[in-house]
């Protein structure tokens, strides 16, 4: 069987590449529609090997007067948070009970469901750097940042 080799001069631009070019090295037109399944099963190896070395995102989270904020929709895994380059600290939801309330600076944050949480509960401008979530390729969604770097 002949070896899947990828000149640079044929570096997948999108996902309907990707399927063609799958296609036309199988040569086999029962496999035309598991080439989505192919593409998710190598994403899922992929993922596995580069995800925890992939980039890390910044953005910027305004909390509300409550203290908490929602996090990015691609939010993965949390790196770093902070205020005024200050780092900030996250903390069992258990050990918030026991903080002071009588600053006026972040103590620290804990994740909730699809947010971001801070004590002491105020507006908070803060910095955040995290991993991103490398979303899986598909008709609706034809690139990715892992196909834009390494086409």
């Amino acid at each position: 069987m002949t070896s899947f080799i990828i000149n640079s001069n044929l570096a997948f631009e999108n996902y309907e590449e990707l399927i063609d070019s799958i296609n036309a090295w199988l040569d086999r037109d029962d496999l035309d529609n598991a080439c989505p399944q192919f593409i998710a099963l190598a994403e899922d190896k992929i993922r596995k090997r580069i995800e925890p070395y992939f980039l890390e995102v910044a953005t910027t989270l305004v909390t509300d007067d409550q203290g908490y904020s929602a996090l990015p929709p691609d939010f993965k895994q949390m790196k770093r948070v902070l205020e005024d380059g200050e780092p900030i600290y996250q903390r069992g939801i258990t050990a918030i009970g026991d903080m002071t309330e009588d600053t006026t600076c972040v103590a620290a944050y804990t994740l909730e469901r699809e947010g971001l949480r801070v004590w002491p509960a105020a507006v908070h401008m803060l910095q955040v750097l995290y991993q991103p979530l490398l979303p899986r390729l598909s008709a609706g969604n034809p690139t990715n940042r892992l196909l834009d770097l390494f086409p």
